[in-house]
């Protein structure tokens, strides 16, 4: 959290010195170098305000309601072309943009931790994640899927804060996934063409 904060009071006198450009580049240079999740703090975005009239968890993938100006819903597969971002709380926001109240933040860049299932099976680092069935939830991207980001870690059976969940496919056969978060770098973007990791949705 400190280097958070050297790097913010750098970047203020970057824009009254041009002589401190130099030590920023070097700065973030050195960060990566030794450690992506040292300077984790680095990726927070900005966030934008939207209207909710429902309680969205943090990390719940979001799409504009369809009859609400400004107002978004949890996002699925029946919404997915109106995609926004990720939500995130106050304190994950390097800054929220008119913090109102009955809004909700959400940052469509950046990395963003992100509630994510094993639905379309499990998520390696750089799987494409999408919008999913699971309303919120994001899962690996399969053909035509509506892209959230790049998973920036694995999220599977074993890790830490999984919960296992029973559901049943359109064939009502019942499947066991797993639902939790996993950062992911936040790229809103067009539909795709790819392949799944082995999960049993179409």
């Amino acid at each position: 959290m400190v280097k958070h904060k050297k790097v913010i009071i750098i970047t203020d006198m970057y824009k009254q010195d041009s002589k401190y450009r130099i030590i920023i580049v070097l700065i973030i240079a050195v960060c990566f170098s030794i450690s992506t999740l040292n300077c984790f703090a680095i990726t927070e975005s900005i966030s934008n305000p939207y209207k909710t009239t429902t309680n969205i968890k943090p990390g719940s993938i979001v799409s504009l309601d369809i009859y609400q100006q400004n107002e978004v819903v949890a996002a699925n597969t029946t919404n997915e072309q109106r995609l926004v971002g990720v939500t995130v709380s106050n304190q994950q926001s390097l800054l929220a943009v008119n913090n109102a109240s009955n809004t909700t933040q959400v940052v469509s860049n950046g990395i963003s931790n992100t509630l994510v299932s094993t639905i379309n099976g499990p998520i390696s680092i750089g799987s494409q994640i999408a919008v999913s069935p699971l309303s919120g939830v994001g899962d690996n991207a399969s053909v035509g899927s509506k892209i959230v980001g790049i998973a920036e870690a694995p999220f599977n059976s074993s890790t830490p804060g999984a919960i296992s969940q029973n559901i049943y496919d359109s064939s009502k056969h019942l499947h066991k996934i797993y639902v939790g978060y996993t950062p992911v770098l936040i790229a809103i973007n067009g539909n795709i063409n790819t392949t799944s990791n082995g999960g049993f949705i179409d």
